[in-house]
């Protein structure tokens, strides 16, 4: 394949003769001047935004000045989404520097140093600032998909006050941690590991080691989009609005990789079966449950490896890009999410050596040797920093609550793949060797975590559903490879109409068959239409405990040391687990997580189900180390918290009675 296909410019053999002409105009003259010189002025942008309080104009800048000094990606669309790609990925390694710089995360200072980094390039590279005019019909059917995604994502939020955005997503225990984690690198100005002191009352044990490329990459944007210190009440509707936008990214982005995997032939006839198979999948199945458990870390590592493998399957044409591109996405993912590091290496290692020719050739190995050597350090430091959880392999049985995948959709999905793909390869397409190798090492690692788990703990559980989305993200994205059945030649040309009427009909059949075949395996009574209006509309009657944790939170003295809070409400009891999540959310958005510990299981129903706790309340606050509020309605726990203090002048409980 040509370095044009791939995106790439071609290069004559021999220079041009020069051919005598008129002087060089104001336009030749502008074109001879350095690159980095014409993006000189950008430095004075982020001193003016601060002044005039639009720092949020910043990114948008740095976005629009690295996708004009990048060259991979030969469209708009191309364009701009590896470049948000690129620095996704690659700002989670700088947040190395940002988080031991005097300036932490102010947005006039990371700003400078962003506009300083594009100019080192441009000076290096020699480019000038140019942005592709191609729109072909394949990308306008990926921004109609793109709007329709990010519609559906942000219907609930819009409008929405600070309680209803809450009651969206109470039930989300993941997303409280992953918010903790937001807040304090917000709050500190860099990564929580580095700054475990300040963390051991904030985040609960364990989570200052969680992986925090995700969470640094939103912290960082939301001091830009929301400048100056704030209190984590007010930081919470943010962090909600940008997490629904991950997953919306992440759903762009698989859509995305699917048609650059269909190749560089790919008409807008096809793109949009490929962009509704994909969508209409994540938005109606995989995704959204994802999002409703709140699964944060795993979308937007999820949302990396599409894009990783689409340039691995079709590289960008430009070696050294190529080269970058696969550095920083592998490691924004191990900083998101390392479990997915394992087949993203194997997927990399596969992509060089297929594509080695016009990959590796005519590139000094010393400078080969050092991107990777670098990229390799990189990658390794947050399993480094969680040494003691990922060197222990008895935490691959960890439970958790996950929807299980749909397994009747998914191996049909996968095994139709990997057909599509052998076809390609016996046709002599390269590229569809990658695809069914990406295919091959994501089936064999949830192959690898289902027989641990089945012959440690008798069953399957909790890390294995997360290789399953894996293995889907990288069948969704194979999907591609469905343009092998794409006529050729005056074939495609002269049949555009009958193309165009089997576009939308293969696009009924995808809607219908999610339609009537996307519940789970366990619960066939829950169709697609169910989950959509689900997410849209149902709030599933958490309003009461959204409004109790926010009421509470903040609710002791300023004056002193925030008090670990414990909620039990006989009012909540009618909502699932309602002083549970009240609890959690209320010691996080208080920073008082650390102290809370295992505090919200106190208030799980029933709770004889939760190990090593005791199961009356007198015989939990005996296990205190710390002050305790108690927020209550119930006149048992009432004469149970004062009997308790009278016995124990020493303890400090404070009890709170509400009305019911």
């Amino acid at each position: 394949m040509s370095a044009a296909q791939h995106g790439g410019s071609t290069e004559q053999s021999a220079p041009p003769t020069p051919v005598a002409g008129p002087a060089p105009g104001r336009a030749a003259r502008r074109r001879r001047r350095p690159g980095w010189l014409l993006l000189s002025p950008l430095l004075l942008l982020p001193p003016l935004a601060t002044l005039l309080g639009v720092d949020a104009v910043v990114p948008a800048a740095l976005l629009i000045a690295t996708a004009g000094l990048l060259r991979a990606g030969d469209t708009l669309f191309d364009r701009f989404l590896l470049s948000a790609a690129l620095l996704a990925g690659a700002l989670p390694a700088f947040g190395l520097l940002l988080s031991v710089w005097p300036w932490g995360l102010q947005p006039l200072a990371v700003g400078e140093l962003g506009v300083c980094v594009l100019l080192a390039a441009a000076a290096a590279t020699g480019r000038q600032f140019a942005l592709p005019r191609r729109f072909p019909a394949r990308d306008w059917v990926l921004t109609a998909t793109a709007a329709a995604v990010t519609s559906f994502y942000l219907r609930p939020m819009l409008g929405s006050g600070s309680t209803a955005r809450l009651s969206k997503y109470i039930s989300a225990e993941d997303l409280a941690r992953h918010f903790g984690l937001f807040d304090s690198i917000r709050n500190l100005g860099g990564y929580a590991f580095l700054n475990t002191r300040q963390n051991v009352d904030v985040l609960q044990p364990g989570m200052a080691a969680y992986p925090q490329g995700s969470h640094f990459d939103l912290a960082l944007l939301d001091r830009f989009l929301n400048p100056g210190a704030g209190t984590p009440v007010s930081e919470l509707p943010h962090f909600l609005m940008l997490t629904t936008l991950v997953c919306a990214g992440f759903v762009i982005a698989v859509s995305w990789a699917a048609c650059r995997v269909a190749g560089p032939r790919l008409g807008g006839a096809v793109a949009l079966p490929l962009a509704v198979l994909t969508s209409a999948y994540l938005c109606m199945v995989e995704g959204t449950a994802m999002l409703d458990n709140g699964f944060l870390s795993e979308m937007f590592g999820l949302g990396l490896f599409a894009v990783l493998l689409a340039v691995a399957v079709r590289p960008v044409g430009r070696p050294r890009e190529q080269l970058l591109l696969m550095s920083a996405l592998l490691v924004g993912i191990s900083f998101s999410y390392y479990l997915w590091v394992p087949v993203s290496g194997a997927v990399v290692v596969s992509s060089l050596l297929v594509h080695r020719r016009s990959t590796l050739t005519g590139r000094h190995p010393l400078a080969v040797l050092c991107v990777g050597g670098v990229t390799a350090v990189l990658v390794v430091v947050p399993v480094a920093v969680n040494w003691s959880v990922v060197n222990s392999s008895a935490v691959l049985n960890t439970a958790g609550g996950i929807i299980a995948v749909s397994r009747h959709l998914l191996i049909p999905l996968v095994a139709v793949v990997a057909l599509l793909s052998l076809l390609a390869v016996s046709r002599g397409d390269r590229a569809a060797r990658v695809t069914c190798l990406a295919l091959l090492w994501s089936g064999l690692a949830a192959f690898a975590v289902l027989e641990y788990q089945t012959h440690t703990i008798g069953h399957s559980s909790y890390y294995y559903e997360k290789m399953l989305h894996q293995l889907a993200v990288a069948a969704l994205v194979g999907t591609g490879s469905a343009a092998v059945l794409q006529p050729r030649g005056t074939a495609a040309a002269g049949n555009r109409l009958w193309a165009a009427v089997l576009s939308v009909a293969a696009c009924g059949c995808v809607l219908l068959t999610a339609y009537y075949n996307a519940q789970g395996d366990g619960s066939p009574a829950v169709s697609a239409v169910d989950r959509a209006k689900g997410y849209l509309y149902d709030t599933s009657g958490e309003d009461a405990v959204a409004r109790t944790a926010l009421r509470e939170a903040g609710a002791t003295d300023s004056s002193h040391q925030p008090m670990a809070t414990l909620i039990l409400l006989d009012s909540l009891k009618k909502n699932y687990q309602g002083n549970y999540y009240a609890t959690l959310w209320v010691n996080v958005l208080n920073r008082t997580a650390g102290k809370a510990g295992q505090l919200a299981s106190w208030g799980f129903v029933p709770v004889e189900r939760v190990r090593d706790i005791p199961h009356t309340l007198p015989a939990q606050l005996d296990t205190l180390d710390h002050s305790l509020r108690v927020v209550t309605d119930s006149a048992t726990v009432r004469r149970d918290v004062l009997a308790y203090a009278g016995a124990h002048p020493d303890r400090d409980v404070e009890l709170h009675q509400v009305s019911g």
